[in-house]
């Protein structure tokens, strides 16, 4: 079955990986057996941090190259 909503578990790929008979999506895109994951605010805070972290360590003092960004990339870049 299609499924859209990206924030279920059970969502791979666009499509549900349950496979119960009769399973019905909502307006919201959602069946009733859609499962949600709740991230404490803290944790998804830190997470969000450490990834910023990672990514600001791989850029040049003047953030004009890393992360595979190159010169071309660049090019429509105002200063």
């Amino acid at each position: 079955m299609k499924c859209y909503f990206d924030l279920c578990v059970y969502q791979k790929n666009n499509a549900c990986t349950l496979d119960i008979e009769g399973m019905e999506i909502n307006t919201f895109g959602m069946c009733e057996h859609c499962e949600v994951v709740t991230i404490d605010d803290e944790v998804l805070s830190n997470a969000k941090q450490r990834r910023l972290d990672e990514i600001a360590d791989t850029w040049d003092d003047d953030c004009t190259s890393g992360s595979g960004v190159t010169d071309a990339d660049n090019k429509d870049v105002k200063p």
